[in-house]
């Protein structure tokens, strides 16, 4: 089973784009086998920009469960 620093590791790209877009996340664990991003983003276009990062780490995203809702 992959550990949280793990998934860190191939989701830096998303993790450094929720940090420089000042997305909210309220949960980041590991469930199952699966890594949980839960949060919130400003506007939708910053919701688009994390998961067009999600997608191009790995178009499948098997192992992520992501949750983002907007927040303003």
């Amino acid at each position: 089973m992959p550990t949280l620093d793990q998934f860190k590791a191939k989701y830096a790209s998303v993790l450094d784009v929720v940090r420089q877009r000042n997305v909210r996340l309220d949960h980041l664990h590991v469930q199952g086998e699966k890594l949980v991003m839960t949060g919130a983003a400003p506007t939708e276009k910053i919701r688009n920009e994390v998961w067009n990062q999600i997608k191009a780490v790995d178009p499948v995203y098997a192992d992520l469960q992501c949750e983002i809702g907007i927040d303003p």
